[in-house]
C-alpha cells in the first residue's frame, strides 16, 4: 500500500476534468497506470547498477558472511522487486501489491544492516 501511494505522487497531480469540472477516478487511475512502466523500467536500470558495479555499503572493514551479501545484494534486489510490482501494476496483476510489501521487508532488512550492523 504503501509503495502504491508513493507511485501515485507524481500521477495524482495530473488531473482529468470531466463535464462539470471533476475528476472522474476511472480517468485518474489510467492516468497513473501510464506510469508504472516508466517506473519499471528505471528500477530494473538502477537495481542492476546496484547489483553489478555495487552501492560501496558492503565496502565498510569487518563486513563478511551474512552482512556483507546483505549489505552486498539487498539494495539491488529491493530495486529489482520495485520493477516487478511496477511491471504488475501495469499490467493490472490483483496481487501486485505483495511483490511491493516484500521490497519493503528487504529494504528494511538492508537499511537496518547498515545502521545497526
Amino acid at each position: 500500500m504503501l509503495i502504491t501511494a508513493i507511485a501515485t505522487i507524481i500521477p495524482s497531480t495530473i488531473k482529468t476534468e470531466v463535464g462539470t469540472g471533476s475528476t472522474d477516478w476511472l480517468s485518474g487511475q489510467l492516468a497513473m497506470k501510464k506510469w508504472y512502466l516508466p517506473a519499471s523500467i528505471i528500477s530494473v536500470v538502477v537495481g542492476l547498477v546496484f547489483l553489478i558495479i555495487g552501492d560501496g555499503t558492503s565496502q565498510g572493514a569487518g563486513t563478511t558472511g551474512w552482512q556483507f551479501f546483505v549489505l552486498a545484494y539487498f539494495h539491488g534486489i529491493t530495486w529489482l522487486l520495485l520493477s516487478v510490482f511496477f511491471m504488475l501494476k501495469h499490467k493490472s496483476f490483483n496481487n501486485a501489491d505483495y511483490i511491493g510489501y516484500a521490497a519493503l521487508v528487504v529494504y528494511i532488512v538492508f537499511l537496518a544492516t547498515l545502521f545497526l550492523g
